[in-house]
């Protein structure tokens, strides 16, 4: 079992890493209700074994719609209509069971049900483990972009279980590692001892073994630990983990939330900023070798029109009417750019043997 602590400017936890370890799940006395959040689909896997962790028989359940889809203000209102229903009160606990559109979901309602209460993170998929349990951002998407409204929300631990994951679709994991390569892009530049980490044990991780996926999970989460830290509130260096995710979020509206997975959105999107960026076409295919080692499709398709720039536009990291993307440099070090839509053009039409209309 792994250890990190997050320490945050206004709330410190743990995240806990490890096989078996709901039974961390302990001294929850001081609440006077719990509410688990989870969808259909995983909340009849897990619950009964989550109940029993948790050693309380007054614990209640609210199952959403499977998918991205249902990440909307809908889905919160009938959240917080059964709350009030159920008397909960500030003193109450939100547990998350789920991947990132319940840990998402539920850190947004924990920061908003009268004026904010406790929550806990237990991700169930490759991609809630590594980022959207960590780090306290949460929103829901509205119809103009994704996550458009949110809050900062820090939880008060994360338990990240690798048994999960042997019930976890296959597509399921290999969009988590579009997230884990991004981490190791991140630092790239400076040290590439996590990306060779991935690449030399491909093999071991995709088969789920034990000592390398908990090592995985820790080096990502330590990424992030790193990055909020320093930079809780998105203020600096924590726009790097955006990198990939400005083209990400265009092709996932476009094509509609969830058809084309977030890892895989995010894999293109790191394409198209590496070659927005000029980097060799050496550099740029040794990366999009590991993307295809995990079955991430990473090659970025072209659209058509002005669809590409008026969706780009809604993107939450713009500002002042710039269109910003998280670009490298001549050593491959990131850093964030406003770029002219003349630049955004030229690199979508460099991708014109894959289009869409």
């Amino acid at each position: 079992m792994k250890c990190l602590e997050i320490n945050g400017k206004y709330r410190s936890y743990p995240i806990i890493i490890g096989k078996g370890i709901l039974n961390n799940l302990q001294n929850l006395e001081k609440y006077d209700k719990i509410l688990i959040l989870s969808n259909d689909r995983i909340g009849k896997l897990y619950f009964d074994k989550v109940i029993q962790s948790i050693g309380r028989e007054d614990v209640f359940v609210f199952f959403i719609s499977d998918g991205e889809k249902y990440k909307n203000f809908n889905t919160v209102n009938e959240i917080y209509d059964y709350m009030v229903t159920k008397n909960f009160s500030r003193k109450s606990l939100i547990i998350t069971l789920g991947g990132g559109v319940v840990c998402d979901i539920g850190g947004f309602v924990a920061g908003t049900y009268m004026r904010g209460i406790d929550f806990i993170q237990i991700p169930t998929s490759l991609l809630a483990q590594v980022d959207a349990s960590i780090g306290g951002k949460t929103a829901v998407n509205h119809k103009s972009g994704k996550n458009l409204i949110g809050l900062f929300n820090q939880p008060i631990l994360v338990l990240i279980d690798i048994e999960f994951l042997e019930t976890l679709p296959k597509e399921e994991f290999f969009s988590g590692m579009g997230e884990v390569i991004k981490h190791s892009l991140i630092l790239y530049g400076k040290d590439k001892s996590y990306f060779n980490f991935l690449r030399d044990n491909c093999e071991q991780l995709l088969k789920l073994d034990e000592e390398k996926l908990i090592e995985m999970i820790e080096k990502s989460c330590f990424v992030k630990k790193k990055i909020v830290e320093k930079d809780e509130f998105e203020e600096n260096e924590r726009v790097f983990l955006n990198l990939g995710h400005t083209y990400a979020h265009i092709i996932e509206k476009s094509f509609g939330y969830g058809l084309i997975s977030h890892g895989e959105a995010v894999s293109k999107g790191i394409i198209f900023e590496l070659a927005m960026s000029g980097v060799k076409k050496r550099e740029i295919d040794k990366i999009r070798s590991l993307f295809h080692l995990f079955h991430l499709n990473c090659e970025p398709i072209s659209f058509c029109g002005n669809s590409f720039i008026e969706t780009a536009k809604c993107d939450k990291k713009n500002s002042f009417e710039n269109i910003n993307f998280i670009l490298f440099d001549e050593n491959m070090n990131l850093r964030k750019e406003a770029v002219g839509i003349e630049e955004i053009l030229r690199v979508n039409e460099s991708f014109c043997d894959r289009y869409i209309k």
